[in-house]
């Protein structure tokens, strides 16, 4: 057995990375990458609609931080070493081309994530590095090196252990054995699903710009009307803030919504007393004073239950008031939360505070370390859980590679 082992649980984004800097700073190095499923790279092939957004074209350390609800304040230091700028010129360096949306999002100009995910089997390959398919740990042992165990009854010695496993739950019970502790790893980035949505039939509506807040936690940016209740960025951005706090509640919250952010309640209820001033005659359901579109804002009539014939002027103050309230802050039962099969991201894993982050070595176990997923580390749409494995797995791949005798 090679002296210099390395192991490597979970065939993701963030074991694969990690296996493939440590074979380009020592080639020397015998690596060897464990995957549970029979299909390594998986959860990179679906990541960003099958486009893989790679990163983010934010890359100030601070302001890159505030995009990750659990984990910003740790990540400020490894961002500093390697960030969204450092990722994408690794990219480019190693000929994959990408282009960047007007949103920030860096994707490969493929628009396919099967252009990294081929990069990094054949880098795997040309680099010697060994991935076992249908690998399953089981059981990890540590005396002078560590022992792993597979479902399969082999087993493999190393000298350094990378988990990069994300929410297994087997390897998670085997940190735990090790004395981690380990936050739940619960869904985030949902979107919310409201039984009886008085909306629900302008399902595909988007609005540019709103104010969303649950549980004290608040979001701004686009918001979409969809058949089980409300999604798009907003929404994402705000279930990932409110992750714990939503499973806690069994998904059952208050869900505020400001249609009209950029609007103090004063001045929509000025601009409503105006238009029955100047344009009394005017109706009510097909002029609307505000950015909104056409059939919500009827809907909006509707359930304060002023009739679509009515003209301005028969607008009373009450109704004003009512309509200023509902486009300010209006209110929503969230019954539970959407699914779909692009739900990859989840809060949770390995407490921060047990891992030293200048190296991503376990502060409990000598020769043990962590990237990607496995962390107790998320973040919002947009690149930035991507960027998260790039980091981890770039800093400890630095550090095994120079922590393994020559």
């Amino acid at each position: 057995m090679d002296s210099n082992q390395v192991v490597i649980i979970g065939g993701g984004p963030a074991g694969f990375f990690a296996a493939i800097i440590l074979k380009e700073l020592a080639k020397t190095i015998s690596c060897t990458i464990l995957e549970a499923s029979d299909q390594p790279l998986g959860k990179l092939r679906a990541s960003g609609g099958g486009r893989a957004n790679i990163t983010n074209s934010i890359s100030e350390p601070k302001q890159l931080s505030t995009y990750y609800p659990r984990g910003g304040k740790e990540l400020l230091g490894p961002f500093t070493r390697f960030g969204p700028r450092e990722t994408i010129a690794w990219f480019e360096k190693h000929g994959i081309k990408l282009k960047t949306e007007a949103d920030g999002r860096v994707f490969p100009a493929s628009n396919s994530s099967q252009t990294i995910v081929d990069l990094f089997l054949q880098m795997a390959k040309n680099l010697g590095l060994a991935v076992l398919s249908q690998k399953t740990c089981i059981a990890i042992e540590k005396k002078e090196r560590f022992h792993l165990t597979m479902s399969d009854g082999s087993s493999i010695a190393a000298d350094r252990v990378l988990v990069a496993s994300g929410g297994s739950r087997t390897v998670n019970k085997l940190l735990e054995n090790f004395g981690h502790t380990l936050a739940p790893q619960i869904p985030s980035l949902f979107a919310f699903v409201v039984q009886k949505s008085p909306l629900a039939d302008l399902a595909g509506i988007t609005l540019e710009k709103v104010v969303v807040k649950i549980f004290g936690h608040e979001s701004v940016g686009p918001l979409l009307l969809a058949h089980f209740g409300f999604g798009g960025p907003s929404i994402l951005k705000l279930s990932s803030c409110a992750a714990r706090q939503l499973f806690e509640a069994d998904y059952k919250a208050r869900l505020e919504i400001n249609w009209l952010p950029d609007m103090k309640y004063c001045e929509i209820e000025r601009i409503l007393k105006k238009a029955r001033e100047s344009s009394g005659k005017n109706i009510v359901s097909t002029h609307c004073p505000f950015p909104l579109p056409q059939n919500l804002w009827k809907r909006f009539l509707e359930l304060l239950d002023i009739p679509g014939t009515l003209p301005y002027t028969g607008l009373s103050n009450a109704k004003i008031t009512q309509l200023a309230q509902k486009l300010s802050c209006d209110g929503y039962d969230v019954t539970g939360r959407a699914t779909h099969k692009g739900e990859f991201v989840t809060c949770g894993g390995v407490k921060l505070d047990e891992v030293n982050f200048k190296t991503m070595e376990s502060k409990l176990v000598q020769g043990l370390y962590f990237a990607g997923e496995v962390l107790d580390i998320d973040a919002v749409t947009g690149g930035f859980n991507l960027q998260n494995c790039w980091t981890n797995a770039w800093i400890a791949a630095h550090a095994i590679a120079a922590g393994l005798p020559e």
